[in-house]
């Protein structure tokens, strides 16, 4: 996962909205990028839980005997 390319909208969206100025020129994309902010808590709050499982899943593979013949 390419956190660059993930965070690449949001920085264009910080950019655009420092350069024009106004309530009325950003109400256009407001309704694109409100959602935003939500589904970035969501992420930021699960990446916890995906490392545990990926984490869990190698320890598991790593703890398991080997056989020698």
């Amino acid at each position: 996962m390419d956190v660059g390319r993930r965070s690449a909208p949001i920085g264009e969206y910080v950019t655009f909205a420092f350069l024009r100025r106004g309530a009325a020129n950003c109400e256009e994309v407001h309704s694109y990028v409100a959602y935003l902010p939500i589904v970035g808590y969501i992420i930021l709050r699960n990446v916890q839980v995906v490392k545990e499982i990926l984490a869990e899943g190698f320890l598991r593979k790593l703890g398991q005997p080997t056989k020698v013949d």
